[in-house]
């Protein structure tokens, strides 16, 4: 996972405001710095069965206050400051608590959770405005650069894709229906992690379906606990 920490870090700064780059304009400037997920135990060994994709960062104050770096920083200390936050839960955030949390508590039927089984990435890692939508083609390069990296681990049982950015990026393809349909849907692959495709708990903001109520968290936790327990992937 070193090896992914330091692309995705060192990554925006050879393609922001690079022509013809589809993420030239999204690329996080030098003051920011990307990772490709969290939490990573201490000892850098992926051991994760589920992989929770999001849509990703926003450009807030708090998204600054965590991954704000020097723009003069070197490689090592953006790589160094790129490690401390993918080994770090961060769980503080609105959505994590509201959402997120309880869906892993449900899922874990545990109320300490167990961080070594979860991990959380985004379909892209560069920073966006809120409300703004990024680019397919970016999502789209970022997913084939870095975040199917991470889903190619061989701990992967089951990816759960939350909205329509997460599903272009593990897919390679656009929602292809309305997610009033698509929501709990599972897809199951020989050989290889199970997807649970779910309408983001920010539903409104995406076009469609309703926001997570606790029966539909419930209903979806049931679903990703069953294919936790049900998948074998062959290491």
């Amino acid at each position: 996972m070193r090896d992914l920490i330091r692309q995705v870090a060192l990554c925006p700064l050879g393609r922001r405001g690079v022509e013809g780059d589809p993420c030239a304009s999204l690329a996080a400037p030098a003051e920011w710095v990307s990772f490709p997920g969290w939490p990573l135990p201490p000892d850098e060994s992926f051991r994760a069965e589920l992989v929770i994709v999001g849509q990703g960062p926003f450009d807030t104050p708090p998204g600054w206050k965590r991954q704000g770096i020097a723009a003069g920083a070197s490689e090592s200390e953006r790589l160094e400051r790129a490690l401390a936050l993918s080994q770090t839960a961060h769980v503080g955030a609105r959505f994590h608590r509201l959402h997120i949390l309880p869906l892993m508590r449900e899922v874990f039927q545990e109320s300490e959770l167990p961080w070594s089984r979860i991990f959380f990435t985004e379909a892209v890692f560069c920073p966006r405005r809120t409300g703004a939508p990024v680019g397919m083609e970016a999502v789209a390069q970022c997913a084939s650069l870095h975040v199917r990296k991470v889903l190619a681990q061989p701990t992967v049982k089951v990816v759960l894709c939350l909205g329509d950015d997460a599903v272009l990026a593990v897919t390679g393809r656009y929602r292809w229906e309305p997610w009033k349909a698509l929501h709990g849907r599972v897809q199951r692959r020989p050989g290889q992690p199970s997807l649970v495709f779910a309408v983001h708990p920010m539903a409104a903001r995406e076009g469609g379906g309703q926001p997570w109520s606790r029966p539909v968290r419930s209903q979806l936790a049931q679903l990703i606990r069953g294919e936790l327990l049900a998948v074998k992937v062959e290491p």
